[in-house]
């Protein structure tokens, strides 16, 4: 997730304005860095307590907490659990690491600055927390001031992790969100107060989409959250024509089968990619367009393509087209027929359109004069 940033330049110059700051915002001080119980479940304070003056400052989330970059100040001798500060030529820098937090609220109090933590809620989780893990997942746990306890877990194939003091767990099935809030219980029992546990997906390899058909090969593609079926016949180098169809179905035959054409590929009415989903791209289908036309050849053919439309593709007629005597060609069940169309009747709407099928051959016959 990308960090989020609250910029308190606003906030600042209200209360210069309301004389909260004073005119040596340039020399102020760090000087005690001390964390406090939040009055809710879940939440807590880091209060920032500074001398002559609060300086201007940047405070923004990141995957291990609180970023807080302080421009122009000194600094006295800071202690304070969990906080790693930086001097640096242009002012200090305060690492707090809290993952699985946010920044709530900043509020000026005196001499201090009060920055509000909550724990973030399951619903405001990252994006990966609709995915289900499974065997062969490399799970990323991180616990707060327990780095014995953290690490990269791979799920076995019993779709189990191995994690020291919580020992065997059944993961697979769970989303990060849910292994993470289980881990935390487990620790909470018997091994630590308050624990703070993050879980991320790092790799996917246990579920997967299967490409085939009318593809430069055949492939396996690795799912990972918020995949589309663009995405996944992008990852395997398909690229479609307009029309072009695709056969969703599920690995080992079982299951309905669903046709869609390439242009809703993203469309909010699919279902989204599931594990053992296989797409089997069809080979495109094609009308063909001969004679009296700007530009004959080959045009792939898109749903409820009609005959006008295939000759506007073509780039329209030359002058020497005759209108009343354009044949359509169509073959089926082994047999050909042919049917004459006065083009010119169709552009006025004295007859209809014709729709074309796969393979259809339009010749547009040179008029007699």
């Amino acid at each position: 997730m990308p960090p989020r940033k609250t910029t308190l330049l606003a906030a600042l110059a209200a209360a210069w304005i309301a004389g909260w700051i004073g005119p040596q915002i340039q020399a102020a001080t760090l000087t005690k860095v001390e964390w406090q119980t939040g009055t809710e479940a879940g939440t807590e304070s880091l209060v920032l307590r500074f001398s002559d003056g609060i300086p201007g400052l940047d405070a923004g989330m990141e995957s291990w907490g609180l970023g807080v970059w302080l421009p122009g100040i000194k600094l006295d001798t800071i202690e304070a659990e969990g906080i790693r500060v930086t001097g640096e030529a242009a002012g200090a820098r305060l690492r707090v690491e809290r993952p699985g937090m946010e920044l709530r609220a900043v509020r000026i109090e005196g001499d201090s600055v009060r920055l509000l933590l909550s724990r973030r809620a399951p619903l405001e989780a990252t994006p990966s927390s609709s995915y289900r893990i499974g065997v062969g997942d490399v799970i990323s746990v991180a616990v707060y001031k327990n780095p014995d306890l953290s690490g990269d877990f791979t799920v076995a194939a019993d779709g189990t992790l191995n994690i020291p003091l919580v020992g065997t767990i059944l993961v697979r099935g769970l989303s990060d969100v849910e292994l993470a809030e289980r881990l935390r219980e487990i620790l909470a029992k018997d091994f630590l107060v308050d624990p703070q546990v993050t879980v991320t997906v790092k790799t996917y390899l246990s579920q997967w989409a299967h490409v085939t058909g009318a593809v430069p090969r055949s492939m396996r593609v690795a799912l990972s959250p918020g995949m589309t079926f663009k995405d996944i016949l992008s990852e395997a180098g398909v690229a479609l024509a307009p029309g072009q169809q695709i056969v969703l179905s599920h690995a080992g035959g079982s299951g309905q089968t669903l046709t869609i054409v390439a242009e809703t590929l993203e469309s909010a009415d699919l279902p989204p990619p599931r594990d053992g989903v296989v797409l089997t791209v069809q080979d495109p289908a094609y009308v063909f367009v001969q004679g009296e036309v700007r530009r004959p050849g080959r045009l792939a053919l898109t749903p409820s393509m009609t005959l006008l439309q295939a000759i506007a593709l073509a780039e329209g007629l030359t002058e020497w087209a005759g209108k009343k005597d354009v044949r359509v060609r169509r073959t089926l069940g082994g047999e050909t027929t042919e049917e004459i169309v006065n083009l010119k009747k169709v552009e006025e709407r004295k007859a209809p359109d014709v729709e074309l099928k796969a393979g259809d051959i339009i010749l547009v016959r040179r008029k007699v004069l």
